[in-house]
Parts: C-alpha cells; structure tokens; sequence
C-alpha cells in the first residue's frame, strides 16, 4: 500500500509544483510500478490520477472583481461565524442570480447593540449588500499569502459587506451546503448553554475541533511553546475516545466484533460533528480501515491503514498537501507506526521508547516548523512529556465524561459540582502556560530552511536511524549532531549578506542583515496610521498589526533573531509607528534617532509605552559617527531649520558588496541642496526615494549629481497622498536606472558577499529580487 501512496503524493505534486524533477521521479516510478504487473495497484493510481488532475484543473473564473452585489444570498457555514470587537467575519456559500462561489464575508458591526444580536444568535441565510474583492496576496518575501490560503480551501473572493439582514431558508435542506456544520453548530450552541464558559471552550476546542474562543493570549502561549497542537483535536484524541468506548462496550460484554462494527459505525458521525480536521480524518479513516479489516481478517498492517487515509485525503483534496497541518499529522504519525514496528525499538523501556520518539518527532518536525513558522520551540521535547500526559490521560477524559453524562447531570443537578474541578485544571493549565511563556522563550529562530538543508537533514536524520538501529557505536552520532547543528545555523550565519526594503504600505522599513551575522539593522518601521479612538466594545483582540503580523515574521523568515539597532530617521508615524510592537516582541539591542526626533512629544509617548528597559537608547548629535553602525555613515550636513521635520531626517550612507547605498528618509528640496553643497562629490549606486516619492523630493540636480544605477521607493497602493508624484516617477525613468516601487514590486531584496567573486556571481544572477516582476 505504501508504495502507490508515494506515487500517488509524487504525482500531486507534479502538478501542483509544476517541476521536472518530480514529474521524472513520478514517471519512474509508474513505470517501475506497471513492470511489476501489479494490475490493481496500476488501476488505483490511474483512477487516482484521474481524480487528482479534474480537481486540480485550472479553471479560470469569470466573476467581475470589485462587482457591487445589493442583495446577495449567502449561506452561512455557522461554526466559522466569528466575531471579534466591532468585525464580524465567516465563510459562506454566495448566490446571486447566476453567481455561486464560496467566499468570507467580513462586516464592520456599527451598534453595540447590533453587536449583542449577532452574538446571541447565528442566522443560516442572510441577504447582504457589498463588493467582492480578490483577497490580498504575498507583497513581502516569506510572508504568509492569504489568497492562496483561501484558493487551496477552494475560495477565491473576500466579500465586504455594507449592510446585512437575515432571512429564512429560500430553498429545501437537501439542496444547502452546509447540513452537517449546522448540526455540528447546534452541538457547540449546547456546551454554551449547559457548561460554564472556560469549560465550553475547551470542550469545543478539544472534542469538537473549535478554537474559536480561545483567547489570544493563551493561543499565543500555546503556539511560542510548540504546543499548540494540544489545543485542538487530534489523532491522540481519537484514539483515546476510541478506547474509552471500546472499554465501556467490552464491560458491557459486547463481542470485539461488535463492537468494532459500532465504533466503524459512529466514527463518521464524530467525524462530522468534529468538523473533519485533517488529523481527525486521518485517525478516523485509519481506524475505520483497521476495524474493517480485522473484521474480514484482510490482515491490513497499521501502515496500511495510514496510506489508505494519505491517499484518500489526497484524492479528495490535493492541495491538502501544502498544509501544515497536513505535513505534520501525517508525518508524525507515519514514523511514529514505522518506528514502533522496528526491531530495535523494542529493546528500550517504556521511558526510553517515549523519550526517543519525542525526541525524533521534534527533529523531524524542525524543517516543517522552520518552513512556515521560520522558528520553532526547543523545550517542547520536555513540556510535551508534561503537557500531552496531562491533557490526554487527566484532562480529556475528564472532558469527555462530563459531556457524555451532562444531560443526566443536568436533570440531577449535579454538574456544577462535577464541573468545578475540570474548570480548576483548565485554570491552572492557562496559568501555567502564559506563566512559562512569559517567564522565559524557548524560541529558535531558524529563518526559512533552504531545500538542500532540508534534504541534507533527512539524509542526517535517516543515517542516524541506520547506526542505532545496527547498534554501530554511539561515538558515530556525534558527526551527524554537530551536522544538524551546522545545518540549523544556515539562514543565521549565512556568508550572504541581505537588504530588504519591506512593503509596509504607505511608510519606511528597510532591514540590513551583514553577512555571519555581524549585525542587523533596521532603518525605520513603518507604522499603520489609526483613525479615532474605539469604545471598549469595538477593541478586537485579534486586531491586525503591521509590527507583528508582517514585520517581524518577515524577519524571522530571513534568519534574523535580534535586531542590534533599530535606527528611526525622523519623528513621522510611518517611519517609527511600530516601534513599541517591535521592541516589545523582539529582542532590540540599541535605539539610534537624532536630537530633533527625540524632542518630538508623540515619539516621547512611544518611548514611553516600551516595555524592555534594558535597550539602549542612542542619540546622535553632531559629529557623532562613531555611534552608527560601522557599516553606515552620517551624511552630516550644516542644516539648522527645523520647521519641518521631513527636513529633519537622518541621511546615511554605506557600502554592500560592490554598491554604494543612500538611505534619505523623508527629505525634500531643500535639505537635497544642502547636502549638494555640502556633500558635492557624493555618489550612490543606489537610492532610497525619500518622502515615497512626492513632488518636493528628488529633484533633478540631486539625482543627476547622485547618479543612481538603482531607486528605490517606498509607498503604499493607493494612497491618499497621490504618492509618487508622476513628475517625481518621470524624472526617475529619465534617469535611465532600474525603479522599483513596493506598491508595484512588492519588497525588494538585495544580496551581497564581502567576497568579491561570490558578489560578482551574485550580481551575474540579479541581486535585485522581487515578489512582483
């Protein structure tokens, strides 16, 4: 079974990831397989193939985007209805004369007491008025890509709705999409109505696969700790309530035939009512093909069992494959079945085989985690040695026995009295955890693992295996331990130095990562400008934020750990109103700005809100050149006027590989003379674009004198400010030098050696990288 499975994850892939190689590799292997004369194995992957290619066509989709819809039809899937602060958000399947497409649909709720109806009640159809829109895809290196987030779960649009009113169900049950998801809602409504509000949401998160009320601050916990996976339902889980209710049936004196026939029977409907989870799939099918088997004695190995659940997820939904949750699942439990089979697993003890799969699954795990997460935690070995006993043997059962007996105990009167101690254990489960993850970080920051580390750690992984498993001599581990070591180090001691100009909308955020991480710097970070203050009513907890959702992910992705300067140019919000986010979540080592921003009254406020005392402030006055990094020099002209804080702005200057870099700030005519007259043999081989290209910067002395070979500018799409000016963008395409925009382009990366051979091959490849050709 095994073997189609890997043909079959082959071939997805091929299709997927359209490449050569793995469509060689899968060629081979058909033809491999088809020598052999396995006749049925041939016809279960053609049919497989079949499948997999119609559910991956590339159908393009006429719907006009930006298409106003008055009065659309939606049918809401009810356990994806969130609320958070004034947004109401959910997915539902829309119908508006001869459209029909799956969308998430975001309100903006206006009333407090608007807020209080959707609350107290989820509609099944709803007739709203908006627009449909394309969701917004990738514009920095690395960053997550919601739109094709969406299009791999088969959604295409994002609708913003106006106005909303419910109505009742236009057409019968039989036709709606979503039958199950309401029973499965009608469930979830009753862990609402019946338990107090810290058990309902673990009981939902942990038997039914609902997160949705669980705070941000204890996912956050969960997620630095690399236990987030405790907190929703898994294939742990299901074999534990498969257990419990194989135990109940056999001292109810039920055959083992029956009771494998009730537990085939009633696994699909859990299934549903737990949302089909990938990993809740993945147990159920395995389990369901076991019971089947050791009925019809097919005699099916547990391994088996698995490639018939990888297999058909895949058929069902190839793009599966790109999930995390789906590398993980699949992965762990695979090797998980292998290893236990394995002669030498037996001759450890029970601590010994626990502590030495705990210790390969988070091996194995790192280049998953480090390829979505770009870190991950280096004390889950030991917190899931306390946190998975304690969840699945203590908490769990505890769980599920109080929501099985709850009607009776109900009627009784006796669960309030049952429930407290399980409400006393979640309690101090989320103490615990926010405790640790506040008292200390267990986090790693690896970057984004190249392939060929990924493939060279399998290799490690795999020959290590080899000499335990032939009892070869442990003194041969220590190569392949100092080899992951060096491997996990690429992205943060990479001879390649990088600078990134990130697209943070309408602002400035540019990073310089020095190669062998001699040190990394950040000039400016951008800053999301907020309109009004809201009442308590309309603060979402999830509130999005530039600093942490897109700056610092994508600096984690290229390897960096720790900023050593985070050097703010001028006092303008777009250039440091993310400041308190980073500092706050990141390890920052030093603040540099001049004496003009620091006596600036709104950057003293944000100074203030900084939660790490021990970063050192820096302020630059005068010939202060020694206070910069080595790597950057103070373009320190006479200019005195401070009437206008552009003109305030700390212009430096450095060298990267073979280029000369001008970083300008937000400049404008003026101080652009000043520094002529001061500076008037000055070059630059490339050019920041100040003030994101306006009408008073970059005028044409300037960039005639400075000669760029490469500009650079920073601005947001669209932006009220008319950025950049069309006289400031022709003067630029006059220039005759390669313009890059991050409203265009998208972030821009550019890498360099210290080495000069390695830097000329670099700039034969393009140095010059960006999202958007």
């Amino acid at each position: 079974m095994i073997f189609p499975s890997i043909l079959l994850f082959l071939f997805v892939l091929s299709i997927e990831m359209p490449h050569y190689l793995t469509a060689g590799v899968c060629a081979f292997y058909f033809c491999k397989l088809c020598l052999s004369r396995q006749s049925p194995l041939i016809i279960l992957f053609l049919i497989g193939a079949s499948i997999t290619l119609l559910s991956t066509s590339n159908n393009e989709n006429e719907t006009a985007v930006g298409m106003a819809l008055d009065s659309a039809l939606i049918e809401v899937k009810q356990t994806s209805w969130s609320i958070d602060g004034d947004q109401l958000k959910f997915q539902g399947l829309l119908r508006d004369g001869s459209l029909r497409e799956e969308v998430v649909v975001r309100y903006t709720i206006e009333t407090e007491n608007e807020k209080e109806a959707l609350l107290s009640h989820i509609p099944r159809f709803l007739v709203a008025a908006g627009e449909l829109k394309i969701p917004k895809a990738q514009t920095n290196v690395n960053q997550f890509d919601y739109s094709l987030y969406l299009k791999r779960k088969g959604i295409s649009y994002v609708m913003q709705v106006k106005s909303l009113s419910e109505i009742k169900a236009p057409y019968p049950y039989y036709r709606q999409r979503y039958k199950a998801d309401t029973i499965r809602q009608y469930i979830l409504t009753y862990c609402d109505r019946t338990f107090k509000p810290l058990t309902s949401r673990y009981v939902k998160a942990l038997v039914f696969g609902d997160r949705r009320e669980l705070t941000e601050d204890v996912t956050s916990a969960f997620k630095n700790l690399g236990v987030i996976h405790l907190l929703s339902i898994s294939g742990l889980h299901i074999s534990l309530i498969i257990l419990i209710v194989d135990g109940l049936l056999i001292k109810l004196n039920v055959t083992r035939e029956t009771s494998r026939l009730v537990l085939v029977s009633l696994l699909p409907f859990f299934g549903l009512f737990a949302g089909f989870g990938i990993s809740v799939y993945r147990a159920i099918v395995q389990a369901s093909v076991k019971g089947v088997s050791d009925s019809h004695k097919w005699s099916l190995t547990s391994l088996d069992c698995w490639c018939v659940a990888f297999s058909t997820a895949l058929l069902l939904n190839p793009s599966i494959i790109f999930s995390i949750g789906f590398q993980l699942s699949y992965t762990m439990s695979f090797l998980i079945i292998f290893v236990s089979q394995s002669p030498f697993f037996s001759r450890y003890s029970l601590y010994g085989q626990i502590s030495f799969l705990n210790v390969l699954l988070f091996l194995v795990s790192i280049p998953i985690l480090s390829y979505h997460y770009y870190e991950f935690s280096l004390g889950v070995v030991f917190l899931n040695s306390v946190f998975i006993p304690f969840v699945s043997y203590i908490l769990m059962p505890g769980l599920l026995i109080l929501l099985f007996l709850s009607p009776i105990m109900s009627v009784s009167g006796i669960l309030g009295f049952i429930e407290k101690p399980i409400e006393l254990l979640l309690y101090f489960m989320e103490t615990i955890t926010t405790f640790i993850d506040d008292s200390t970080s267990f986090s790693f920051v690896s970057g984004r693992l190249p392939s060929w580390v990924i493939i060279l750690w399998g290799i490690c992984l795999v020959y290590a295996l080899l000499i335990i498993e032939q009892r070869k001599s442990r003194i041969k581990l220590i190569p392949v331990a100092i080899g992951l070591l060096l491997l996990i180090q690429v992205n943060r001691f990479s001879p390649l130095g990088q600078i990134l100009m990130l697209d943070v909308g309408q602002g400035d955020a540019i990073l310089i990562k020095e190669p062998y991480n001699k040190g990394n710097y950040l000039i400016d970070t951008g800053g999301t400008v907020k309109w009004g203050e809201k009442e308590d009513w309309q603060i979402r907890d999830r509130e999005y934020s530039l600093g942490q959702h897109t700056v610092l992910p994508v600096l984690k992705s290229l390897g960096v750990d720790k900023l050593d300067a985070i050097i703010i140019t001028h006092p303008h919000w777009d250039h440091y109103g993310e400041l308190t986010e980073i500092v706050n979540n990141f390890h920052v080592t030093e603040l540099v700005f001049n004496a003009y921003t620091f006596r600036n009254d709104s950057f003293k406020r944000e100074l203030l809100s900084l939660h790490d005392s021990t970063v050192k402030i820096t302020l630059i006055e005068g010939e202060t050149q020694y206070k910069l990094p080595q790597t950057l020099r103070l373009i320190n002209d006479q200019w005195i006027d401070d009437s206008n804080l552009n003109n305030q702005s700390m212009v430096l200057a450095g060298k990267y590989g073979k280029l000369l870099w001008l970083f300008t700030g937000d400049i404008e005519q003026e101080r652009e003379r000043s520094i002529l007259s001061d500076y008037p043999t000055l070059k630059a081989d490339v050019l920041k674009v100040s003030h994101h290209g306006s009408a008073t910067s970059t005028h044409e002395n300037f960039l005639k004198q400075i000669a760029p070979e490469v500009t650079l500018t920073s601005v947001g799409t669209g932006n009220r400010f008319g950025h950049p000016n069309q006289e400031t963008v022709n003067r630029l395409e006059n220039n005759q030098s390669d313009n890059y925009r991050t409203d265009i382009n998208g972030s821009i990366l550019y890498t360099f050696s210290e080495n000069k051979f390695i830097d000329q091959w670099l700039f034969r490849q393009g140095q010059f990288k960006t999202i958007n050709k």
